[in-house]
């Protein structure tokens, strides 16, 4: 099961307000964190869609969180993001090796 991370890649610089900056939506929220959130909405619902098409939810956890810290590494770079979204990032990649090692 592939993950979108070309296409996310592609998107964000796309997605960035005209000054560079995150904007704000009209409940205080920047388009940061509404971004990714989207992002986390995107792999827990890949996450629960794979039993059902066969792939061991444990097996897919690996390159959900590598897509996870790619998207948040595209995200935090077009938002200039807050140090906090790139150590989320190297955590996912981390937690995703752990993982596939205790899968082998």
């Amino acid at each position: 099961l592939a993950f979108p991370t070309p296409l996310v890649a592609f998107l964000v610089p796309f997605s960035v307000s005209v000054s560079g900056a995150a904007a704000q939506s009209v409940h205080g929220i920047s388009a940061l964190w509404i971004r990714l959130f989207g992002v986390l909405c995107q792999t827990f619902g890949i996450y629960y869609l794979s039993p059902a098409l066969g792939i061991p939810f444990l097996k897919v956890t690996v390159s959900g969180r590598l897509y996870l810290a790619a998207a948040f590494t595209a995200v935090g770079l077009a938002h200039r993001a807050p140090l906090v979204i790139f150590a989320l990032a190297a955590a996912n990649v981390l937690g995703a090796l752990a993982t596939a090692v205790a899968l082998r």
